[in-house]
């Protein structure tokens, strides 16, 4: 893994699966944005924003954060999950 100097984005440069790759990009983020423990809302959305990076590197689409709490701790309201 190799970081650019100070006052850049970071960037991973690594070879082998994408899984690795992933994970080296987590590590770099994390340098990067540090993880917000404050709140547990705040830990929530940080969590869930770096979700959001590493689906839009896999192409995939992004969750909607205003419902962390719906999908992981309360439930979906329409019951589905109950």
């Amino acid at each position: 893994m190799s970081l650019r100097p100070s006052g850049r984005a970071p960037t991973c440069s690594v070879s082998g699966t994408r899984s690795f790759a992933l994970a080296c990009e987590f590590v770099c983020s994390v340098k990067v944005d540090p993880p917000k423990v404050e709140t547990r809302q705040d830990f929530e959305q940080w969590m869930c924003q770096l979700h959001n990076s590493v689906n839009e590197r896999l192409g995939k689409e992004a969750f909607d954060c205003s419902k962390v709490e719906e999908r992981w701790r309360d439930g979906w309201k329409d019951g589905r999950c109950d």
